[in-house]
């Protein structure tokens, strides 16, 4: 008498090597072969008898489960030991219940099964004969270079006095043949999948995904367990070398991070070291050195994602084909008084050589009005950017101000024979002006990056950036004060001109030395004092 127990094995994970050479002297037609991966899933299931179930428990006692590829014709013995010249053999791997066997194509085979309570090596199993707990077989099966889907059934045969004796049913004559009676038939299923694919990812931020935190870790995950291709296991410590995180595109700025990958294996978390910056767009990428374990190869691939506008822009004018601030507080501005054309400024191309995407001043009454104002010692820290070109060296060109310098402004051929000036004004009035100029001018006809700060409580209080670069600074210029005179509540801004108004559009007193000859595009208004890292990463990311 022997005993049926049963065995599922979840085959799901076939991966498709090159075509390799055939075995020995199979038949032409049979030499190509294919790495087909058992996922073996054991449960118990009872049969139409009721009383013949192997428990999961029970088979779990099984440490050593050796898997046979044979050709159909061969006939099921409990000695394992016959089937030596199989054209494959190897153990489970007891860890994930995965098997892998070279199976030759188009060909009619069938998969053998031999479990062993004790712990054996290969070596071991064939050194002398280990007794076996539990033997079995598949039906006949075949696969070819297209296959992709092909499910088994498997019946599992107990031999005598090496587990739980339940009668199942089922002889054995004294070869170990099953005789099996019709009504004790039940099987489980033995699934076998032929997976071509590598496994898939997901990245987290999505691409194209815009409004991104700033302090917000990024994700990829995987369909399945990855490793390296070499077949070793990604650690936290190797898992950095995959990853590419950059700041706008594949040829970038690099951004630090440190990346980990999770327990099973599926998700990558990469969290950067610093903040990433507002506004910015990221690039990050996975390379083609990571692999399934049945070696499926993932393809290289990337994403990219903008985070979130810095709540510190107060106003944002891209001047795409008109004035409006897109920071999102609404500080329009107008072309001129809004009805004399002359004032107006023209739109023109930008950096890019995009048409109607920056605005061009002739430098004689052209200028922006700003639906924007500061109030009296109201700037404790600022910084104000902008694209500008001009080939004009004869005259003041302001960039931006407010009330001239009675609070900031930002022009090119400033006074005291400075190139870009950043001229400020605390609350004491212009008895404490302050001009802070630059060594070189940059009215060359190309498109430069300019920049003012401010910060009242550091002691380089004041700084000009020039194309990413910080290229003239000052300390202790207003000795801690806020911008911004005492004798107006309300001073509004202008871009292109630098004349004193209380109101919006106001015309105060006009200088026709102020006005602008020459592009201005994306000026940029925060109200704190951006890092010097930040200033460069803004410059990085909208340089032609």
């Amino acid at each position: 008498m022997v005993y049926k127990g049963k065995l599922y094995y979840l085959l799901f994970a076939v991966v498709p090597l090159l075509l390799l050479a055939g075995c020995g002297d199979l038949e032409p037609d049979m030499q190509d072969t294919r790495t087909v991966s058992l996922n073996m899933d054991f449960h118990g299931k009872s049969s139409s008898r009721g009383s013949s179930s192997v428990s999961t428990t029970e088979l779990n006692q099984y440490n050593t489960h050796l898997i046979l590829a044979l050709p159909s014709w061969e006939y099921l013995t409990s000695s394992y030991k016959n089937f030596y010249s199989s054209f494959a053999q190897e153990l489970m791997n007891a860890e994930n219940k995965k098997v892998s066997l070279e199976i030759p194509l188009n060909t009619q085979m069938k998969i053998f099964a031999f479990l062993f309570k004790e712990n054996y090596s290969l070596s071991d199993l064939f050194s002398e004969v280990r007794k076996v707990g539990y033997y079995g077989e598949s039906q006949p099966f075949s696969i070819d270079a297209q296959t992709n889907d092909l499910r088994l059934s498997i019946n599992l045969v107990q031999v005598p006095g090496t587990g739980t004796d339940t009668d199942t049913g089922e002889d054995a004559d004294i070869n170990g043949n099953t005789e099996t009676d019709d009504e004790s038939s039940d099987t489980d299923d033995v699934n076998i999948i032929i997976d071509n694919t590598a496994p898939m990812l997901i990245y987290s931020p999505s691409d194209g995904a815009n409004g991104i935190g700033i302090d917000d870790n990024i994700t990829i995950t995987f369909s399945e367990a990855v490793r390296n291709i070499d077949d070793t296991v990604l650690t936290n410590s190797n898992i950095d070398s995959h990853v590419t995180l950059k700041l706008n595109s594949h040829d970038g700025q690099n951004v630090t991070f440190d990346a980990t990958i999770n327990e099973n294996k599926k998700v990558i978390t990469i969290d950067p070291t610093s903040n990433l910056f507002y506004s910015q767009n990221v690039y990050v990428a996975i390379d083609a050195t990571l692999e399934d374990s049945e070696d499926n190869v993932i393809t290289a691939s990337d994403a990219s994602f903008t985070t979130t506008m810095d709540p510190s822009l107060e106003a944002f004018y891209p001047f795409n084909g008109n004035a409006n601030d897109e920071s999102g507080n609404l500080f329009h501005g107008q072309l001129g008084d809004n009805v004399t054309n002359s004032k107006f400024p023209t739109l023109t191309t930008d950096r890019f050589g995009n048409a109607n995407k920056a605005f061009s001043f002739d430098g004689t009454n052209d200028y922006i009005a700003l639906n924007k104002y500061v109030t009296y010692n109201s700037i404790s820290e600022i910084t104000v950017c902008a694209w500008v070109l001009s080939t004009d060296t004869t005259k003041r060109k302001f960039i931006i101000s407010f009330d001239r310098s009675e609070s900031f402004r930002l022009a090119l051929n400033d006074d005291m024979n400075t190139y870009v000036g950043w001229d400020t004004t605390d609350r004491n009035g212009n008895s404490t002006v302050d001009d802070l100029g630059t060594p070189e001018s940059y009215e060359d006809g190309n498109w430069h990056h300019i920049c003012g700060w401010y910060n009242s409580s550091s002691t380089v209080d004041k700084k000009i950036f020039a194309d990413g670069v910080m290229v003239a600074s000052k300390s202790n210029t207003h000795s801690g004060r806020n911008l911004g005179t005492n004798y107006r509540q309300k001073q509004y801004g202008f871009i292109g001109w630098g004349s004193e108004a209380s109101s919006f559009d106001g015309n105060g007193n006009v200088h026709s030395n102020d006005f602008m000859k020459g592009k201005i595009d994306d000026v940029r208004i925060y109200s704190r004092s951006l890092s010097s890292e930040e200033i460069t990463a803004l410059y990085l990311r909208e340089k032609p």
